[in-house]
């Protein structure tokens, strides 16, 4: 991507303290109140949980969330549930950091991310701070990355920071993904020429504005998919497609699969899910 190397010297110059870390196990219908100060990031190893806070949203097995800036949230369990949970603390102001980042499939798409769960667990076990802090700072940072490479920034703090007529087509654009938006029509909401504006966006985002649209309709489609209030068709409906075959050759290009078999595939995996371990709560909870 073009702007690669800016984002690569943005999350390295990102560094963490360690606060706490734990193995979480909640019942079904159990919940726990995170407070805010913390940034804490919560992995979901076994059952389904649902995260209040800055919106609300279902989690599977291999799924994560984080607050970078230390918002209150509560964690609920739908099914029993197995956590790894660690709280940040950042070294550093958070101009710029979201609120919230949500990760579906993390770990079948970062492996790295247990591992390093792993070694905080067992560096707090054994009071090495120099794991601690290092290990800590490579999960935020895989954190952070892994945001910004999917493309679902809310509101890409990157471009916010360098290109304020950009931010402000991208926001358009995820406010309102469903638009049949135009490179005319985003250059302006930016208010850019139109040839300026595709310059400046691809130069920001790496890509052009056609595919970033894409890339935000289908990560909405998968969270509308995985909230199952909705069949196909009308996920096709809210999202600006003319048809749910048109959605659906859209949604297997970028993913692999039809929704349909991806909506399944959450459910085979979220019901089968290895017996959980015995859990202790997290040191801050």
């Amino acid at each position: 991507m073009d702007d690669q190397g800016g984002r690569a010297r943005w999350v390295s110059s990102l560094t963490w303290e360690f606060a706490d870390a734990g193995d979480v196990g909640l019942s079904g219908g159990a919940w726990r109140e995170m407070p805010a100060g913390t940034s804490r990031v919560t992995f979901v190893r076994r059952g389904l949980l649902r995260v209040r806070g800055e919106g609300t949203t279902d989690l599977a097995a291999g799924d994560l969330v984080c607050f970078p800036t230390g918002v209150r949230h509560e964690l609920h369990a739908l099914t029993d549930v197995d956590l790894l949970s660690v709280g940040l603390v950042r070294d550093g102001n958070d101009a710029g950091l979201p609120s919230r980042i949500l990760l579906t499939d993390l770990a079948r798409n970062e492996p790295l991310v247990e591992v390093l769960f792993g070694e905080l667990l067992k560096g707090a076990r054994e009071f090495r701070t120099d794991v601690l802090r290092h290990s800590a700072t490579l999960l935020a940072s895989l954190v952070v990355s892994s945001w910004l490479e999917r493309g679902c920034a809310p509101d890409r703090w990157l471009m916010r920071v360098e290109d304020a007529g950009v931010a402000r087509a991208v926001a358009a654009i995820h406010d309102d993904p469903g638009r049949a938006w135009s490179v005319a029509d985003l250059a302006r909401v930016a208010l850019l020429s139109r040839s300026e504006f595709a310059v400046r966006f691809r130069r920001a985002a790496g890509e052009t504005p056609v595919r970033y649209v894409t890339a935000v309709r289908i990560e909405r489609a998968r969270r509308l998919l995985r909230d199952g209030g909705l069949g196909t068709e009308q996920i096709a409906r809210q999202l600006g497609y003319g048809s749910s075959a048109a959605f659906s050759r859209a949604f297997t290009r970028a993913v692999g699969t039809s929704p349909a078999r991806w909506r399944d595939g959450r459910r085979i995996d979220s019901g089968s899910s290895t017996a959980p371990t015995t859990a202790r709560d997290a040191a801050s909870a």
